[in-house]
């Protein structure tokens, strides 16, 4: 059992030992028996089985599991799916353990992907102040997660009708007047919530799901940037290109 002890919780990350982005396809088995340190999965696509004792879960994108250390755990790639995750493995000073629940959960919080991100990235680079800053993101995703822990359940029942909308369809115009119908809340009572939920402003929200999208289509090269702008839901590709480079930092053409 999970103490909800929340005020006393002090954590201190040490050291992180690895982060990466993976990808693995059919026939992929993991098993580890007693893990060394302390661990992070995020599912980013695909789909893969997850098991430890007493739990079994099919992990889904969106998913993230903390792996604690000396966890026995196994994880094995579906059939014809490609699987897609970050794994973070890192070090906590005292060896105090971190109130999370092991079994995934699923997250809508673009804050905690681009946490992940920023660890993966800053992970390849060497110096004291990196590896300060890669722990620090560590312990932010931990906030982030305990959290949703805390206060997630009542923010996600309440605005996640609008969350599943949005990703099915935030290739088309999307009105948040009909987003807040969805969830039976007015427009104010919507934004605060789905705001303190997600980290985002529905509208910044919806152009973070497109520019994600676009990220993938140019990286594999197979489309033009009117194609990507049509696809990803963006009026005109001169919007579609100053708002890449707003959140990116890079001009679709140099991403």
């Amino acid at each position: 059992m999970i103490s909800n002890d929340y005020n006393n919780f002090n954590i201190t990350v040490s050291g992180v030992e690895y982060a990466l982005e993976k990808s693995v396809v059919s026939d992929w088995k993991y098993v580890c028996t007693s893990r060394p340190c302390c661990g992070l999965i995020y599912v980013l696509d695909g789909k893969a089985e997850y098991s430890s004792p007493g739990e079994a879960i099919t992990l889904r994108k969106g998913n993230v599991v903390y792996l604690p250390k000396d966890s026995n755990y196994c994880i094995s790639s579906v059939a014809e799916e490609i699987f897609n995750y970050i794994i973070i493995s890192f070090n906590i000073e005292n060896e105090m353990k971190i109130p999370l629940q092991t079994l995934p959960r699923v997250v809508h919080s673009a804050r905690l992907l681009e946490a992940f991100k920023q660890v993966v990235e800053i992970n390849f680079k060497k110096g004291a102040a990196h590896k300060l800053f890669s722990c620090s993101m560590v312990q932010l995703i931990i906030y982030y997660l305990l959290n949703d822990e805390i206060h997630g359940n009542d923010y996600s029942k309440d605005v996640y009708p609008a969350i599943e909308y949005i990703e099915n369809n935030y290739q088309h115009t999307i009105d948040i007047d009909d987003l807040s119908t969805l969830t039976h809340m007015n427009v104010s009572m919507f934004r605060k919530k789905f705001k303190a939920y997600t980290g985002l402003s529905p509208l910044k929200y919806i152009n973070y799901l497109r520019i994600e999208k676009a990220k993938d289509m140019l990286k594999s090269g197979l489309y033009t940037q009117a194609e990507i702008s049509d696809a990803c839901g963006f009026n005109n590709v001169s919007y579609f290109n100053t708002l890449f480079k707003k959140l990116t930092g890079a001009s679709p053409g140099k991403y």
